[in-house]
């Protein structure tokens, strides 16, 4: 009868342990299934621009120039796939723009999770963006990194953060690699 209740005991401490560490884990989930996303949301814009996507505009059904991914540091909880449609100059220019651009889809991040740094080389060296869009050209899917203004350079790690300041990133080169870490 002792070993019954030394078993029980033993098996309730194991699932209090288990039960005690699953926000945790839950929260490292919801981490890791964020960046994956983040990283496949960026290789269906790639694919968009390949595919010579059309997108409903308020003049109908067009074919834009580019498609882009834009991220915002101001908007820590979500971010969206536009379609780059030709501003003033005629042409699109990578950036997202309210007034041209029209948005195709608002991707919303897990629960407890938020956009973190925004990190682009510039000039060799690292520099912290506030907004950053990444581009593919129509039809060969060329891409580009740009900030609120102007191209940026050519890479950009995007972190995600989530519980206890766990973060993890993906890498955009454009060169094409898209990489989690």
């Amino acid at each position: 009868m002792v070993e019954v209740v030394v078993v029980l005991a033993m098996l309730t401490l194991v699932g209090g342990i288990v039960l005690a560490s699953f926000p945790r884990l839950s929260q490292r989930i919801h981490l890791q299934r964020s960046n994956q996303q983040l990283a496949l949301i960026l290789r269906r814009t790639q694919n968009m621009a390949f595919a010579v996507r059309q997108a409903n505009t308020a003049a109908g059904r067009v074919i834009p120039p580019a498609y882009g991914v834009h991220f915002n540091r101001n908007t820590p909880n979500s971010y969206f796939i536009f379609a780059d449609l030709p501003g003033q100059g005629g042409s699109s220019d990578g950036i997202y723009q309210a007034a041209t651009d029209v948005v195709v889809e608002t991707i919303r991040l897990d629960p407890g999770i938020r956009l973190g740094q925004l990190i682009s080389d510039v000039g060799g060296g690292n520099q912290l963006q506030d907004i950053i869009n990444i581009s593919f050209s129509v039809p060969e899917a060329r891409m580009s990194i740009a900030n609120a203004s102007a191209l940026v350079g050519e890479s950009v790690d995007i972190f995600l953060i989530g519980a206890l300041n766990a973060t993890k990133s993906v890498l955009v080169r454009t060169s094409g690699q898209i990489r989690t870490h």
